[in-house]
């Protein structure tokens, strides 16, 4: 058994288990498999137990839930009635429920109750926001955090820096036995990991005298500033002394896991006999690995330079997807596919450059939503994006009124489906309505109220509507406003 694999072994370590004289002991029972009230009430029986039982509660389970039907003689006895005769749960039920419990339940669940991890893997994880990032992954509003923890011997002279990080989560990434930090890098990229480096990177080494220098210069010169940065600069040159004069750190590090679920936390500490790339990837492995495809409403990968430890085989159907679009081709590898069953595509702080917009995950999305740092290309890019629906949020500067103008010209000018739209967030009102006017003084308009114009363009005899709208939602808290263009057709003379 390799190190990493006990590292995850049992999820819930005996060790860290309380005991207590209270027992628990559930039978789930179905007389009639099928019926709606009998299912609802074991889900509601089994999820409360879970819940009752988070941090202190060991729970039994009755071992009679499920008759296993790829076990010989099983199949094909429904005429009998055993699973209902003998007081189990019938198969198919038990995967109706499975289907209908909670993600973060369903994974407590297969942990302590090995016999429904055949049905449990037979069906499909339904998840409303799955966030993945290097050492960590959030499922509904569940966080399961990996990060190194330094256990010091005495809290006096500890940093407060390294103190928040303790009370966090741990700093996430590995440190040598000096306590250097460890470049993400020089960890391989193993079987069915998604990477996001960036490549013929190169790093140089944080061990150098060079570094060394250049952390004593910068102590110099920040004589007079506040001591949590001295501090700061004085830690990061410890690690030159012990290795110089080869010794230990006055700590010892350690693999904090922690999970965080509503109001409540849990925390463990393991060895630190692995790098902390190993164990996210186990950490995925007991979460992922053996699944169908998982079903995601909401689905975002987050990071730049790192590299996303999955199982082989991960699968996500996803109906909103949130990445940067330099990684539209590596996270299409892990996608069920590149249908128009996606729903939302939202590309994060794209730079100057739009390539990879012709991918198919992009181009079959029925509604795109660019964060942008950088607008001297978008026109561009509206001319030659098909998608019915564009949204625009822009990240740094903010257009001129102009070039917002000339940003709904572009659009209007390119053929469109009707129905089509395209808005942009606007910082205030007073923006909108300025352009609102200026739509109104260069255009023939038809209809208009006081948000709301409807304009034909003379060249195609093409309807469209313009719209200044509040922003409703309140999720983007940066745009109250939002300037809509929308396409109603072609108008006809007779």
């Amino acid at each position: 058994m390799t190190a990493s694999r006990r590292f995850f072994d049992s999820y819930i370590p005996r060790r860290h288990r309380v005991n207590t004289p209270h027992k628990y002991r559930i039978s789930v029972c179905v007389s009639r498999p099928h019926h709606d009230d009998h299912l609802s009430k074991c889900l509601v029986r089994v999820y409360q137990a879970f819940i009752f039982d988070i941090h202190i509660i060991r729970l039994t389970i009755l071992a009679k839930i499920v008759e296993d039907p790829t076990r010989p003689g099983r199949p094909g006895q429904k005429s009998k009635n055993r699973n209902m005769n003998n007081g189990s749960l019938n198969y198919e039920s038990l995967k109706t429920i499975i289907l209908h419990t909670e993600a973060n339940l369903r994974i407590k669940m297969n942990q302590r109750m090995p016999k429904i991890r055949c049905a449990d893997k037979a069906v499909p994880l339904r998840v409303n926001s799955l966030e993945l990032e290097e050492y960590s992954t959030t499922i509904n509003n569940s966080y399961y955090i990996l990060g190194i923890y330094r256990n010091f011997q005495t809290t006096e002279d500890v940093p407060q820096f390294i103190k928040m990080f303790n009370d966090r989560c741990g700093v996430p990434y590995d440190l040598d036995k000096y306590g250097f930090k460890m470049s993400s890098y020089s960890s391989p990229i193993l079987p069915g990991d998604v990477s996001f480096r960036e490549e013929n990177r190169i790093f140089l080494p944080k061990d150098t005298d060079e570094v060394e220098r250049r952390y004593e210069r910068r102590l110099q010169l920040n004589d007079g500033l506040e001591p949590n940065r001295q501090d700061f600069i004085r830690f990061n040159l410890l690690p030159f002394h012990y290795q110089r004069n080869n010794i230990q750190p006055p700590y010892s590090s350690c693999i904090r896991f922690t999970l965080k679920q509503e109001h409540q936390k849990r925390v463990e500490q393991y060895s630190y006999n692995i790098k902390l790339f190993e164990a996210a990837k186990e950490l995925n492995h007991i979460i992922f690995d053996g699944r169908s495809v998982i079903k995601v409403n909401k689905f975002e990968m987050r990071g730049t330079g790192i590299v996303h430890r999955l199982p082989i085989g991960f699968k996500v159907s996803a109906n909103r997807i949130s990445i940067r679009l330099e990684y539209i081709s590596r996270v299409a590898a892990i996608l069920e596919s590149t249908s128009s069953s996606l729903k939302k595509l939202e590309l994060l702080y794209m730079s100057k450059s739009f390539e990879n917009l012709q991918h198919d995950v992009v181009m079959n999305a029925k509604k795109l939503l660019f964060q942008l740092e950088d607008f001297t290309v978008l026109s561009t890019a509206l001319k030659n994006l098909p998608n019915k629906n564009i949204e625009i949020h822009f990240a740094r500067q903010i257009p001129t009124l102009e070039q917002y103008y000339g940003f709904i010209q572009c659009w209007m000018s390119t053929q469109r489906e009707i129905g089509s739209s395209y808005s942009f967030g606007l910082v205030d009102e007073k923006m909108g309505n300025s352009l609102l006017n200026l739509v109104r003084a260069r255009n023939e308009i038809t209809e208009q109220t006081a948000r709301c114009v409807t304009i034909i363009k003379e060249e195609r005899k093409r309807k469209n509507e313009i719209i200044l709208k509040e922003n409703q939602t309140q999720k983007n808290q940066r745009f109250e406003w939002f300037f809509e263009v929308s396409f109603l057709g072609v108008k006809y003379w007779f």
